[in-house]
């Protein structure tokens, strides 16, 4: 028997209680026991034992560090696309066991408070930071 333009949904084998979806060309491309329960699936990671530092300014400096790298190109999709800034705090928030779904509305708050230099000030500390850790690793060397 020849169909043309058949769509078919499913049909359901009540004998065998089965869903099968048939292809244009009349062949079996799927089949699922309706009723049955799903195959186990593999267990939920474990909760992340990482928090943010509950200290002041902690959380806004996050953000801060975070929003940059995003603007930088540093998180990408699936695809390989340039991953939006929402998608990244979403991906995060269950990393740092927080939620981070207001990222936003703390960075706009954040403007409200110091100027831009006190604002960027994280910027500076993590260049210390890591120049001190580069001079540290420069002084293992030599002392080897």
């Amino acid at each position: 028997m020849n169909i043309k333009n058949f769509t078919n949904n499913g049909t359901v084998n009540e004998v065998h209680d089965s869903v099968v979806a048939i292809s244009p060309q009349g062949q079996q491309i799927q089949q699922n026991n309706v009723g049955q329960p799903k195959p186990a699936s593999p267990e939920a990671p474990a909760p992340s034992q990482v928090h943010l530092n509950t200290k002041r300014s902690t959380k806004l400096n996050f953000f801060r560090v975070i929003k940059a790298l995003c603007d930088q190109g540093f998180f990408v999709d699936a695809s390989g696309a340039k991953a939006d800034d929402k998608t990244v705090f979403e991906a995060l928030s269950p990393a740092l066991n927080d939620d981070f779904s207001d990222y936003s509305g703390h960075l706009s708050e954040g403007l409200n408070h110091h100027n831009l230099t006190t604002r960027s000030e994280i910027f500076q500390k993590l260049r210390d930071t890591y120049e001190a850790y580069e001079m540290d690793l420069l002084e293992q060397r030599k002392n080897r």
